[in-house]
């Protein structure tokens, strides 16, 4: 949606601008080089975490997406030693084996609602990885979706039939499920199993880290990896010469191809975080406590839809992985699960 992208206030006003959001003032930084800055800043400490209070509440107080300061960085040393592209490596064979029976189903398929076959798709990959098992109950997947609505419902978690109560609800479900799999572990090689075992030194996550963690994976990795899939589906569709080329393309060739997508549509469109203190950016002074967003939809809009992939297109020269693009993030709050994605 434009109003996600913010691309008219840009034009409008420029890469930096005020408005207000949840009834408090708020800094849009929509350009490349102002955003790394503002990165930088934060690895100083000058910028915290913004999530609402109920989404507080359905990832858990644990997780990294809400944390900040020194348990932040802890907890993330210790996730991300679980999550090296080594690791994350030895699970492609049960994602393979997921697409292929996805598309040996859909071809048999007359008309399918893209959005959702995708999303279950990957809540389901996902969840295989967590406990290293395609054994996945279908009462856990559906305490799951219940939880994962409540994250784009208003937060009406007072009143007992909304759609927020109810994904609180689901959210204690899979919080019990979870913690019995704990200690009856279905698989040695699952990333929950990985994660238990997960040490720095004397240092380790207890399991009330590791159970608002998987929340935030299971979330952040499905949600954002479906929309990617559906762009990268469209495209093709668009430019059907691209299958072909895709078919007889290299790794490199491919893992270009993926980034040029995730600049071209970003899944997370922006980021909050809220000053500690006051900082400078782009010359402008942004006083404590004011909420600043990340725009990266903003700030990578323009970039190029790959047309082709010839050796000498703009789109495969000195392009890196895109584990590095800033669809994933800048900073030190750089997304931990990029290589999984």
């Amino acid at each position: 949606p434009r109003d996600m992208k913010l691309l008219h206030r840009k034009k409008k006003f420029g890469p930096i601008f005020k408005t207000n959001f949840l009834f408090q003032p708020t800094v849009v930084v929509s350009d490349n080089v102002l955003i790394q800055a503002l990165a930088r800043q934060e690895a100083v400490k000058e910028l915290k975490a913004f999530f609402p209070p109920h989404h507080r509440k359905l990832f858990g107080p644990n997780s990294l997406l809400v944390q900040s300061g020194p348990t932040h960085q802890r907890m993330r040393k210790l996730v991300m030693s679980s999550m090296t592209p080594t690791m994350i490596s030895s699970y492609a064979p049960m994602v393979e084996e997921s697409m292929t029976s996805f598309f040996q189903d859909s071809t048999s398929t007359e008309y399918m609602e893209m959005v959702p076959r995708m999303r279950n798709l990957f809540l389901s990959i996902l969840l295989q990885i967590v406990l290293g098992t395609t054994d996945v109950s279908t009462d856990l997947r559906s305490d799951i979706d219940l939880w994962a609505r409540g994250l784009l419902a208003p937060p009406l978690t007072f009143i007992p039939w909304s759609t927020a109560a109810k994904a609180l609800r689901a959210r204690a479900r899979v919080v019990a499920k979870l913690e019995a799999l704990m200690d009856n572990p279905p698989s040695t090689t699952g990333l929950m199993t990985t994660l238990l075992q997960a040490r720095d030194g004397d240092e380790t996550l207890t399991r009330e880290e590791i159970l608002d963690n998987l929340f935030t994976l299971v979330f952040a990795g499905s949600d954002t990896t479906t929309s990617a899939a559906i762009s990268i589906w469209m495209t093709l569709s668009q430019q059907p010469q691209l299958v072909q080329e895709l078919k007889g393309a290299s790794p490199e060739q491919v893992e270009s191809f993926v980034q040029s997508i995730l600049e071209a549509f970003p899944p997370a469109p922006f980021q909050m975080r809220v000053t500690a203190q006051d900082l400078q950016v782009g010359g402008y002074r942004i006083p404590a406590h004011w909420q600043v967003a990340y725009g990266y939809a903003a700030a990578l809009h323009g970039s190029p839809v790959p047309l082709h992939l010839t050796s000498s297109s703009s789109v495969l020269s000195s392009s890196p992985g895109a584990s590095s693009s800033l669809a994933f993030g800048q900073g030190p709050r750089k997304c931990p699960g990029r290589y999984l994605a």
